[in-house]
């Protein structure tokens, strides 16, 4: 069997025109590989999303919509819990008022009940320090404006002291109030600054 020149026995030449063909090129080289300088982000391919599709579009609508309803739901939450605590703070706004006017009332009852006992008893000073301290819960109280006036009434016919004390007290009570403190009392002879005749009959009855 004759060989040719260049031949490998049992190989066709093929072979060796292949390793010339690839001779002094490397498989990794910059010209075998695409370039990404060439990468269009704009071409849409088949299978591939582009960024500003119809899907991409969607998923920013939804983060908006949910971002507003988190926003309305902690809005409302707050709303609520402003609302309870305005409701809270009325409430006890409210109870504390009426603490306040239970107490003076329980006050003002108090002591006129006592200033009445003292009247009673004949001991002015006393009765006249309870009316005023019923007086401090209630200015406008109809008993103790009456029990006060009726004291210094006293006074000023015993003693002839708080004369016009007892005159102011008088014209701050009501019409009713003075016809009957006038009924029953000599009020002309009480306001005079004389002293009562002795043995007189006492005019006005505590």
């Amino acid at each position: 069997m004759v060989l040719g020149h260049g031949k490998i026995p049992g190989h066709s030449g093929t072979a060796c025109k292949h390793r010339k063909a690839f001779q002094g090129r490397s498989l990794l080289s910059q010209s075998n590989l695409p370039n990404p300088k060439h990468f269009d982000a704009n071409s849409s391919s088949p299978g591939k999303l582009s960024p500003f599709g119809t899907l991409h579009w969607g998923m920013k609508l939804f983060q908006g919509l949910l971002f507003v309803a988190v926003l309305m739901t902690i809005l409302y939450i707050s709303w609520g819990s402003r609302k309870q605590f305005v409701e809270y703070h009325q409430t006890i706004q409210l109870q504390q008022r009426q603490t306040a006017l239970a107490e003076r009332d329980y006050r003002y009852n108090f002591f006129t009940s006592r200033g009445d006992d003292f009247r009673r008893v004949g001991n002015w000073e006393a009765a006249q320090e309870e009316y005023g301290f019923a007086l401090i819960a209630q200015p406008k109280g109809t008993e103790a404006l009456r029990g006060m006036t009726l004291t210094l009434l006293a006074k000023c016919y015993l003693y002839q002291t708080d004369c016009s004390s007892a005159k102011t007290y008088l014209s701050s009570l009501s019409i009713e109030v003075r016809k009957e403190i006038g009924g029953t009392l000599q009020l002309e002879e009480i306001l005079q600054t004389k002293e009562p005749d002795e043995g007189a009959p006492f005019p006005l009855q505590p």
